[in-house]
């Protein structure tokens, strides 16, 4: 399996639904982490990420991708 990133935000179900994924993810032998993206919305979340002075998600993001791709 691909190494995941899981971005969460919300209610309690729906960061224990990541958590349960993760978990199934490492339990099959992958690898994955869970980055929580409260304050944002779900719309906020995929459309922030990149921009200008955006310092929650996209910081992460760009460290998960250069993380996956020196390996």
């Amino acid at each position: 399996y691909p190494e995941f990133l899981v971005v969460a935000r919300g209610e309690s179900y729906r960061i224990s639904m990541a958590e349960k994924f993760i978990e199934k993810l490492k339990n099959a032998g992958g690898k994955a982490e869970l980055f929580m993206a409260n304050p944002y919305s779900h719309f906020e979340v995929n459309n922030k990420i990149g921009n200008p002075g955006e310092s929650l998600i996209t910081p992460r993001l760009m460290d998960f991708f250069q993380k996956i791709f020196k390996e």
